[in-house]
């Protein structure tokens, strides 16, 4: 997300000159972040689901198709990818907008 955030400085810059908020900046960096993790999970979700009958022998103690499990992880995937989008977040709200549209 950092490099994405880098990528796109000179967007970032130009909402906040026409009057985006911090929280309106941090809230896109986030709602991005969150479309890759959610987008990620259903995708993993999917082929773990068409993989259990082929992983059903090497699992022992819970069942393949585990709704818990999968929630769980799914819950965690979804967590740290929003934590670790915060960061760069706050940077992007953090932009100077002069010197961002000055720069070419």
């Amino acid at each position: 997300m950092s490099y994405v955030i880098r990528q796109r400085t000179r967007e970032i810059g130009l909402r906040v000159a026409l009057g985006a908020t911090r929280a309106a900046i941090v809230r896109l960096v986030m709602r991005q972040g969150l479309a890759i993790a959610v987008g990620g999970t259903v995708l993993g979700v999917a082929i773990a689901l068409a993989a259990a009958r082929t992983l059903e022998g090497l699992l022992y103690g819970i069942a393949a198709r585990d709704v818990t499990t999968l929630a769980v992880a799914s819950a965690t995937l979804i967590g740290t990818t929003l934590c670790a989008c915060y960061i760069p977040a706050r940077r992007a709200a953090r932009i100077d907008p002069a010197r961002t549209l000055t720069e070419s």
